[in-house]
């Protein structure tokens, strides 16, 4: 399974972004000046499991723990309206501070569940897994190239499990007599 985040995560190639061309500025990633505060600034109490934001006040807990589809635990804090009404750092809080609402925060605590791509994510991350994912690239992805850029099999052309199956099988062999065809049998 390709993973799309792979070369983010790797360190090797942290400061990619300094080489890249003055044509390639869209490719760069856009960094917002940050306006509004993020969780990140918020501070949590663990003996009264609270919140406390930059200007002091603390956000109680809503009682709301979700796990996401990713398999995330994620808590709901919220500010009492009184304490967001007057607050002098307002204007850097909230996205609208025009509006009565209070802050509303929500904290990930990190995975509750174990899916099938974060066990690939961990087997990847590590060096003997790096070597094995970046073989990939000369190996299984020009296939799918041939397959998809040549072939033409972009998407199926049918519906139903045996059939595609039984396209992407036609493609498959289409794509292994060629080589065959443009290589020869290998002999020793």
């Amino acid at each position: 399974m390709p993973d799309p985040k792979f070369r983010q995560r790797d360190p090797r190639f942290a400061n990619a972004h300094r080489h890249r061309r003055a044509t390639d500025r869209h490719k760069q990633q856009y960094k917002p000046t940050r306006r509004c505060f993020g969780p990140r600034d918020f501070k949590y109490e663990p003996a009264t499991q609270r919140l406390i934001c930059p200007a002091g006040k603390r956000l109680y807990g809503t009682g709301r723990e979700v796990s996401t589809a990713q398999g995330y635990l994620v808590s709901h804090y919220k500010a009492a309206k009184g304490a967001c009404l007057n607050c002098p750092l307002r204007g850097r809080c909230l996205r609208h501070p025009e509006s009565g609402n209070p802050r509303q925060v929500r904290v990930f605590h990190g995975r509750v569940t174990e899916t099938l791509t974060s066990r690939m994510r961990d087997k990847i991350d590590t060096p003997q897994g790096r070597a094995i994912y970046s073989r990939r690239l000369g190996t299984v992805e020009p296939v799918f190239a041939n397959i998809g850029a040549q072939k033409g099999m972009n998407h199926s052309t049918l519906r139903g499990t045996l059939k595609v199956n039984t396209q992407w099988r036609l493609f498959c062999l289409v794509h292994n007599l060629e080589k065959i065809g443009r290589y020869g049998a290998q002999r020793n």
